[in-house]
């Protein structure tokens, strides 16, 4: 299946900001994906492990940890986590 959309996300961990990427957007899906290897590969993590149908531990390269814990639903897991929401300003600057 290819997926129509793709980009980056921030979110909060802890209080801290960290840039995600990729984050696939799938319409027929209301959720957004990613993958521990992603968070690792990509993103601001030294080390990302998943435990089924319990958590994702993180390791940025700070070494602050933490934990995120999943809610499963038919066999797949979930995290909730706080997206940051930018403000589009009033100026334009056109087409980037």
């Amino acid at each position: 299946m290819v997926y129509p959309g793709w980009g980056a996300i921030a979110i909060l961990v802890n209080n801290k900001p960290y840039l995600v990427s990729p984050v696939y957007h799938c319409p027929s899906s209301p959720h957004n994906i990613c993958s521990p290897g992603a968070l690792k590969l990509y993103s601001s993590f030294a080390k990302v492990s998943s435990e089924p149908f319990v958590g994702i531990h993180l390791t940025d390269t700070m070494g602050e940890q933490s934990f995120l814990p999943t809610r499963s639903h038919n066999d797949l897991d979930f995290i909730n986590i706080q997206v940051i929401s930018f403000k589009n300003n009033s100026h334009d600057y056109g087409n980037i």
